[in-house]
């Protein structure tokens, strides 16, 4: 896409999401709606070429190409709507934010996501989920495959999740998933601690005792979650921290 197609549509988006309120960009008159029927019929065209394919690995290789062509109309959707102060019905939108999740941007999703929240947004109706349960539920489970493969992820991204949804009506079983996955981190973060770096302030049984916090609210929306084994182990290590620090007083 060429940087003068990219500012127009840019600019139409910003136009028809500044305007609509609740109907989608299609219904006005004008460049904005041609450009957004433009962009549904492509977005059509790649979704049946997704739909084609089967391997999983080739699926998401391909949507990290697709990106890119829709990335000026939906900066553009975004700027409306954060500029006029309500929402509008673009199917568009939420897909690229899932696709941004699906390819592993997880930062360049949560502005996306944060919108699609704030301005309730609807989902696609080929997504089965409410918007807050999606966004809970692909951010936790990236996070818990990505812990449970011996990797990392950034903590600060499922706060911002966190944040994001904590008024939102989400089944428990994905609430504990986000729960466990936050508690993991922070006791992947615990493990990396030396025991002489707890000091004074306790800063390690501090990170341990939130980590527990985690767990332990993880277990309590759903027993099947799987972290009674991880939190047998961090209480026995905040048991055996406790004492240390009782003795070092006591000298």
């Amino acid at each position: 896409m060429s940087p003068a197609r990219a500012h127009r549509q840019r600019m139409l988006a910003a136009k028809a999401a500044g305007t609509a309120l609740t109907s989608a960009p299609a219904q006005h008159a004008g460049g904005a709606a041609s450009e957004y029927e433009i962009m549904l019929a492509k977005l059509g065209l790649d979704l049946r070429e997704l739909h084609d394919i089967q391997s999983l690995e080739r699926k998401i290789d391909r949507k990290r190409e697709m990106l890119p062509e829709y990335e000026a109309w939906v900066e553009g959707v975004l700027k409306g709507m954060l500029d006029s102060g309500h929402g509008v019905a673009d199917e568009i939108f939420p897909t690229v934010m899932i696709w941004r999740i699906d390819t592993g941007d997880y930062v360049g999703a949560l502005p996306l996501a944060a919108a699609v929240l704030r301005f309730k947004l609807a989902l696609p109706e080929r997504y089965k989920r409410t918007p807050a349960t999606l966004i809970c539920e692909e951010y936790a489970d990236a996070a818990l495959k990505a812990i449970g493969q011996g990797g990392d992820f950034d903590l600060r991204v499922l706060q911002a999740v966190e944040h994001m949804v904590a008024d939102e009506d989400i089944f428990n079983i994905v609430q504990a998933k986000l729960h466990a996955a936050i508690g993991r981190l922070l006791a992947m973060q615990v493990k990396a601690l030396e025991d002489s770096a707890d000091g004074p302030a306790g800063n390690k049984r501090s990170l341990l005792a939130a980590a527990i916090e985690r767990m332990k609210r993880a277990r309590a929306l759903d027993a099947k979650i799987g972290v009674k084994k991880e939190l047998d182990g961090l209480e026995r290590l905040a048991a055996k921290l406790a004492e240390a620090a009782t003795a070092n007083a006591g000298d």
